[in-house]
């Protein structure tokens, strides 16, 4: 058969005309800047490094084909030869072997051991784009290649891996979006960078407000931080309002479709990049695909076998290999993007869809007896963690059966984990608590604890008199039932409220009360907290009190003791202990990053930080303070943020050193400014707008350097100019 050339149009043997196999497949170059992927093009870079095939996988529009073109351009002085071939329109080896061998040779061969003779000739980076359509074809040629091209890596993209030997798998994961404006400024997540960059191309006149920015971040957040979404609503400015195009968004309509020309046809809106996907899985696998979309927020292997009626966890692998479910290795726990969740949502018939939703209310009933049974255990904040993963789903769940009507659903999930809502959730529906206590058929059980938490939520909101009914109400329903811990924890609730008003003699009194209750409790906790709060309202016996709790929670509440030596390294700290306070505190930190609850963790941080500031030990203040706000905006957590923000607001500020240029070496002091920043692990282009130059410009320094330095790779030129002694001038 006549190897086809391109552009050829004489009909191949079965009739088909050569110009439908596209051997157009050259990539284009970047005319926009990357944004948000500055740790994503490292990793690639250092994954080329070690291996030889390193493989972008990711969800349709996630930008794996943006992040592959910005790393060979960055890459490229490390090579001979850097070329790209996209295959998103193959389907057999011949068409992608064509198609590889048009980028490599400039025309369509078929012959991958004359591939393979091309590309020994000169080291190259091959990148290979899309391959999920053809990817055992691809994987076929990737392994030929590599096999008889010794001077070859492989960088290729696609929805699911090669599942070849070595291969190096880089997760491409969406941006980073808000989902709290009070823990960080808008514009420090990339997606609301990437989002105003294309508005403004759409639209030069558009302005940043504080009233547009809430709306701004939510549109970011539907969108799930997808660059390919978050563009195509950027461009939709044109004609309407923002308020529209994120009132679309939750609807769910497929609004977010494009018009422009690059854009091949899997992309050119949403709903097509997940049909592309959907393609290539099984019936089963499109079947729990879409049940799974009942989930909010996320979901275990567990929850998915019970509720999407999942057989085993075959199809949930293969829905994660084909980048259609997102794994999070550090919680163990799936999610789909929220743009594919209500896409699939969309694809149950309604009979389905109510029953999955019935399914799911009762698994949110268990988890709340959970909750409720975790409540009073040792080291129940142990538990907090994966109690806090399920606040989207347990949310989702009250929402759905208060808009159906079901009351008692409702009432069945909230009642048991009323107290840990309150304190844990941006609680929903608060408002609609006080209906639930007017109806004849709730228990004196559901009662009490829904009057406990609503006791905290008022308590929380500076309303003490209306926390003060509620906690007595709920004392004496505790009294009625014989829940010893229930009556002590309500006690200490209106204690506590008491105190805020100003009288701390009936708040003292009445956590005496509470120590008393505690005494016929089957555990010792809630006497443990009940000095805590003692503490903090007698400063003379705080000493006393917290001596006392610490002894209870040595008995095995590991959290609770890191909590109680964190307030006793406050009362040092007042006397003027430091080293001993210092040394309290250290050991309350220990315990908190071994348990790993991130909220104490930051609270301890943070009172460290401020012993080490009363001793002028501002450096390492500064060092806690900012643990601690990366901690608050990780977890979105107000009160920890402002205050660390707090913290680092009152600190003194410091001065960055000088760094001097030298004049007299080999390198000129373009290059030296150039080998100064790729010791920073910065960027090619970013690099290129620290200095103001173009990338071009960047490139040919580095090739420099590497030249007169005697070197052909970053890591080796960075050794070397240290050990020349670069750096210290």
């Amino acid at each position: 058969m006549p190897i086809p050339q391109t552009g050829d149009t004489r009909p191949m043997p079965g009739g088909e005309p050569v110009s439908k196999l596209r051997f157009v497949s050259s990539l284009p170059h970047p005319t926009r800047q990357v944004i948000g992927r500055r740790d994503d093009i490292r990793l690639v870079l250092r994954a080329l490094a070690d291996q030889r095939l390193v493989t972008l996988v990711g969800p349709g529009g996630v930008g794996k084909t943006a992040l592959a073109i910005e790393v060979t351009e960055e890459a490229e002085p490390e090579f001979g030869r850097v070329v790209s071939a996209s295959v998103v329109n193959a389907e057999d080896l011949g068409e992608v072997a064509c198609l590889v061998s048009t980028a490599v040779m400039g025309q369509p061969i078929e012959d991958i051991s004359v591939i393979a003779s091309a590309l020994a000739a000169t080291p190259t980076l091959l990148l290979i784009d899309n391959c999920e359509q053809a990817i055992d074809a691809v994987a076929e040629i990737t392994e030929g290649l590599l096999t008889n091209s010794p001077e070859t890596r492989v960088l290729a993209t696609s929805r699911r891996p090669l599942n070849l030997a070595n291969e190096v798998t880089v997760t491409v994961k969406p941006l980073p979006f808000p989902t709290d404006l009070a823990t960080a400024p808008v514009t420090d997540f990339a997606a609301v960078q990437l989002f105003l960059e294309r508005v403004r191309q759409a639209d030069p006149t558009f302005e940043l407000t504080d009233s547009n920015a809430g709306v701004i971040a939510d549109i970011c957040g539907r969108a799930d931080g997808i660059p390919l979404a978050i563009e195509l609503a950027a461009a939709l400015v044109r004609t309407r309002s923002l308020t529209d195009i994120l009132a679309a968004m939750v609807d769910g309509s497929d609004s977010l479709s494009g018009r422009r020309r690059d854009l091949h046809v899997h992309q050119r809106s949403v709903a097509a990049s997940f049909e592309w996907s959907r393609q290539f899985l099984s019936l089963g696998e499109r079947r729990l695909l879409d049940r799974l979309s009942v989930f909010v927020g996320g979901f275990t292997a567990e929850a998915a076998r019970i509720i999407g009626e999942a057989d085993d966890d075959g199809a949930l692998t293969q829905l994660v290999d084909h980048s259609l479910v997102l794994f999070d290795q550090a919680t163990g726990r799936y999610r789909l993007l929220e743009v594919l969740r209500s896409d699939a949502e969309s694809r149950l018939e309604p009979d389905e869809w109510h029953r999955l939703v019935d399914r799911h209310a009762r698994w949110c009933q268990h988890l709340a007896v959970q909750i409720r049974e975790g409540m009073f255990k040792p080291d129940p904040a142990r538990l907090f963690p994966d109690f806090d993963h399920e606040i989207p789903n347990l949310g989702s769940a009250l929402r759905r059966c208060w808009q159906r009507g079901d009351i008692n659903g409702f009432r069945e999930i909230l009642a048991p984990m009323a107290n840990w809502w309150v304190h844990h959730a941006r609680p929903e529906g608060v408002e609609h608590w006080p209906e639930l206590l007017l109806d004849s058929e709730i228990t004196h059980e559901q009662s009490m604890n829904i009057r406990l938490a609503l006791a905290y939520h008022f308590s929380h909101r500076g309303q003490y008199e209306e926390s003060i009914i509620h906690a007595r109400k709920a004392h004496e329903l505790a009294a009625t039932v014989g829940d010893h811990d229930t009556a002590a924890a309500a006690v200490m609730s209106e204690a506590n409220a008491k105190a805020a008003t100003g009288n701390v003699d009936s708040g003292i009194a009445l956590l005496n009360d509470a120590l008393v209750l505690s005494q016929r409790s089957e555990t010792p906790f809630v006497g443990l907290w009940a000095r805590v709060n003692l503490a903090r309202l007698d400063p003379e016996g705080a000493a006393r009190h917290l001596t006392g709790a610490l002894q209870i929670a040595q008995q095995g509440f590991t959290i609770a003791e890191a909590l109680v030596l964190m307030e006793l390294s406050r009362i040092a700290s007042a006397d003027g202990r430091t080293n001993e306070a210092i040394r309290i505190s250290d050991e309350s930190i220990a315990i908190m990053r071994e348990t790993d609850y991130s909220e104490g963790l930051a609270t301890a941080l943070t009172t460290r930080a401020h012993i080490a500031a009363s001793v002028n030990d501002f450096s390492g203040a500064r060092a806690g303070f900012d643990e601690a706000l990366l901690i608050g905006s990780r977890i979105t957590h107000r009160a920890v943020v402002a205050g660390a923000r707090d913290g680092l607001a009152g600190l003194p500020d410091s001065s960055a050193p000088i760094t001097t240029m030298p004049t007299d070496q080999p390198l000129t002091d373009r290059e030296l400014a150039v080998a100064h920043l790729l010791r920073g692990d910065l960027t090619q282009r970013e690099i290129a707008d620290e200095l103001y130059v173009a990338p071009s410009t960047v490139k040919t320094h580095v090739k420099s350097i590497y030249r007169k330095l005697g070197v052909a790779k970053r890591s080796h030129a960075i050794t070397r100019a240290a050990e020349l002694g670069l750096f210290n001038r």
